[in-house]
């Protein structure tokens, strides 16, 4: 078995307990060419037998985490370091192909005073190029330059008598200025707290204006009857930058989104998302119930002149496949009538149901008529005491969500919108979202469509949905990559009732 080869690092246990680490840079029967990467040495010869000899008795080992080379993804260099790598290897790339030659003394000086007057550079820093490019694994990228270990990124500097960061500007009138100390830091954080993080919303400039006033004076003075406070000269107290650095700093996102704004903004729009909506989620029989008003007037059926409103649109989805179980048109919104006439649709026959309506399916285009494990809603329309009917009688678990969190029932909200995308366009009098300006006629007096024409609509919106609609969010499991699944609402919901159950129940409608 191969112990080790060329670009393999050695490390030697010296007598006086030293240690050294060398990189095999050529190798043949008898010797091998080696540098210390830890030195500024050119390479040297090591005898073949030595290093077996070492290896056998411990006095060596083979190191397998090379933590000299540099490994680097193309697009994660900056261009200036590329041109800087670049001109450096067009400089060795001839030389380095030299081997064994190169490693010896003489033959390395010729070429390197030969490239130095050919590209107008010291033969010092050829020769340092070439000790790099051995050092770091004999790649290309062992060339880059150093600028990402400069700095100290993440540690603060201590401060000292000596002013800390760049000098400034229009020093000899503004003053050298001071260091922050961790007292300035303590007044920072107070008056961050104080006038930063408040309801008022006051800008980052006026809370440096405001902790000056109370924090960087020298008392006050009275002046028609108004305290005015005596404010230090500008080199006495930390400036605006130096207090804008140190604020990025230590800025709490959180804490300023929920202080200047509402803790229920940040769950809603800006909170980190940690899960997915199918957390939790093996089977059907997990629904979701909404409401939306329609964007769209209707007409009445028996007097097509009469405009009687906007629809109310009810949907029932299952959260594991996104098959829409159950719908109701009608002119309540929000209502408990509404969302039980919608549950009661996701248990009817949908071919009986879409034959009322003049729509011809079979039962695989639509094969839903169950009651759910649980149904998840809003606080408007499953919520008071006829609620308790439906849990007792039934024995459906209800959920419902906290205000302003739609997103807690996300496969419902979706629905809607991707409703509206396909069919708004198409409809005669739909809200013009913009609003109307003085002159332009009233969107209201296009309507043609009444209720049972729009529930055909909305039927075939759902019938697409369910069979044909592919779900390119969805994130599969394990299970379904193995047998192919389509993400497409049916195919999930037949997929998951035949592999994993469900806790679904068909009930008589009465």
């Amino acid at each position: 078995m191969l112990k080790y080869s060329v670009n393999s690092l050695i490390e030697w246990q010296e007598e006086n307990g030293d240690k050294s680490i060398e990189r095999l840079l050529w190798i043949d029967d008898e010797i091998a060419y080696v540098i210390d990467v830890n030195k500024n040495k050119v390479p040297y010869i090591r005898r073949i037998e030595d290093i077996e000899v070492a290896l056998a008795e411990d006095k060596a080992e083979i190191i397998k985490e090379d933590k000299y080379i540099v490994v680097l993804r193309e697009e994660d260099i900056a261009e200036k370091h590329k041109v800087i790598r670049d001109k450096a290897w067009n400089i060795v790339k001839d030389m380095v192909d030299k081997e064994p030659d190169i490693y010896q003394a003489s033959f390395r000086r010729k070429l390197i005073k030969k490239a130095s007057e050919n590209y107008g550079i010291s033969e010092f820093w050829i020769l340092e190029y070439l000790k790099r490019y051995w050092k770091r694994g004999k790649t290309r990228n062992a060339l880059l330059p150093d600028y990402r270990n400069c700095g100290a990124k993440g540690k603060e500097r201590k401060a000292r008598d000596a002013k800390r960061g760049r000098p400034r500007a229009n020093q000899s009138v503004k003053g050298e200025g001071i260091n922050v100390t961790e007292d300035i830091k303590r007044i920072f954080r107070i008056a961050v707290n104080k006038y930063y993080y408040t309801t008022a919303k006051n800008s980052l400039t006026l809370t440096y204006e405001l902790m000056r006033k109370e924090y960087f004076n020298d008392g006050f003075k009275e002046e028609n009857g108004v305290t005015i406070p005596i404010l230090k000269p500008q080199s006495q107290i930390p400036s605006f930058g130096q207090f804008r650095y140190w604020f990025y700093k230590e800025r709490d996102l959180k804490k300023e989104i929920t202080s200047r704004y509402s803790n229920k903004k940040y769950q809603k729009r800006y909170r980190p998302i940690i899960g997915s909506s199918l957390d939790g989620v093996f089977q059907p029989g997990e629904f979701e119930i909404d409401c939306q008003v329609g964007d769209v007037y209707l007409v009445s059926r028996f007097n097509r002149n009469w405009i009687i409103g906007r629809p109310a649109i009810y949907a029932v989805i299952d959260k594991f496949s996104r098959m829409i179980c159950g719908i109701y048109v009608g002119l309540e919104s929000g209502s408990y009538l509404g969302a039980m006439m919608a549950l009661l649709n996701a248990t009817t026959d949908k071919v009986e149901f879409c034959k009322q309506y003049g729509i011809e399916i079979e039962e695989k285009d639509w094969p839903v008529h169950h009651l759910p494990e649980s149904i998840t809603a809003d606080r408007g329309e499953l919520e008071g005491g006829n609620i308790e009917n439906l849990i007792n009688t039934l024995n459906v678990k209800v959920k419902n969500t906290p205000p302003y969190r739609a997103d807690l029932k996300s496969a419902v909200e979706r629905f809607f919108g991707l409703t509206n995308e396909r069919v708004k366009p198409f409809l005669p009098g739909v809200v013009d979202l913009d609003g109307r300006e003085r002159g332009d006629k009233d969107y209201r007096i296009k309507a043609k469509l009444d209720i049972y024409q729009f529930t055909q609509i909305l039927i075939k919106c759902v019938l697409y949905h369910n069979n044909h609609y592919h779900l390119d969010y969805y994130k599969r499991d394990e299970d379904m990559i193995e047998d192919n699944v389509q993400c497409i609402p049916i195919e999930l919901w037949n997929w998951g009732i035949a592999n994993r159950g469900g806790t679904l129940r068909t009930v008589r409608n009465h």
